[in-house]
């Protein structure tokens, strides 16, 4: 059985990751993995004492992160993941334990959005005194490497304009699948 495809919504925290992940996987009726959730209690800690992870923190949660997509589309499903993804070898580590076509879309942001919207945001362990070192983490990927759209629009518009996009990457590149939105 062939594995199913992933699309990963990356970008720096405040861009919208898990809304646009959560809104594209319910348009396309596909499973939706939010990376955040699967991080030690060690790294969350870490990261509500405003502490940045290093690599060696990142380690574990990608492996986890790794085996969870490779479970999900090792028996032919589709699923959208929302991850940050920031560094070249963290997108190139969850696209190889993928198994399947993977597709990157990049929610770019400027720093002063990004800030005013992990500052206004409830219930989460991120806070808004990291959004700069996840921008200096932060290596921009390039249009070889991952779709850009701009975090900017509305939600709904946003999700539109990506659909777009990955249609017609899926028409160059047709071994990717369906993805057309479910009725």
């Amino acid at each position: 059985m062939a594995h199913g495809m992933t699309i990963a919504i990356m970008g720096v925290s405040g861009s919208g990751k898990s809304t646009i992940a959560r809104l594209l996987a319910e348009t396309l009726s596909w499973q939706m993995i939010e990376a955040d959730d699967l991080h030690s209690s060690e790294n969350v800690a870490k990261m509500r004492a405003g502490e940045p992870l290093n690599d060696v923190d990142r380690e574990g949660w990608l492996t986890h992160l790794q085996q969870r997509i490779w479970q999900e589309t090792s028996s032919g499903a589709s699923i959208v993941v929302a991850c940050s993804a920031l560094r070249r070898v963290f997108r190139q580590r969850l696209a190889a334990g993928a198994g399947g076509p993977t597709i990157v879309v990049f929610l770019q942001v400027d720093l002063a959005t990004a800030f005013s919207r992990v500052r206004n945001r409830e219930n989460h362990f991120m806070p808004s005194s990291l959004v700069s070192s996840q921008f200096e983490s932060l290596e921009v990927p390039g249009a070889e490497e991952a779709l850009i759209v701009s975090a900017d629009l509305p939600a709904s518009e946003l999700v539109t304009q990506v659909l777009e996009r990955l249609r017609g990457v899926n028409s160059a590149q047709p071994f990717l699948g369906d993805i057309s939105p479910r009725s």
